[in-house]
């Protein structure tokens, strides 16, 4: 295969169009998860239907377990003390 620097820019332009439109789409899914869980629809249904992780659904519907888990991850291990 031969590098084709047009072929790049054509696949690397339409990659970032497709995560721009991810982001938008989740901004949109996102109180549609939180209505559906208030509703009782199951978080494994949620998954089902949106193709989320199960971990990604509870931090979404529970703003705070995402909080924990990023002061989780900004808290410093021995090593860096």
């Amino acid at each position: 295969m031969t590098y084709d620097p047009t072929r790049l820019k054509q696949l690397g332009d339409r990659n970032k169009a497709i995560r721009a439109e991810q982001a938008r789409l989740r901004e949109e899914l996102i109180p549609e998860i939180r209505a559906a869980a208030d509703a009782g629809v199951s978080q494994a249904e949620i998954v089902a239907i949106t193709g989320y992780t199960r971990e990604t659904v509870r931090q979404i519907v529970r703003p705070e377990a995402r909080d924990a888990v990023n002061r989780a991850r900004r808290q410093p291990t021995p090593q860096e003390w």
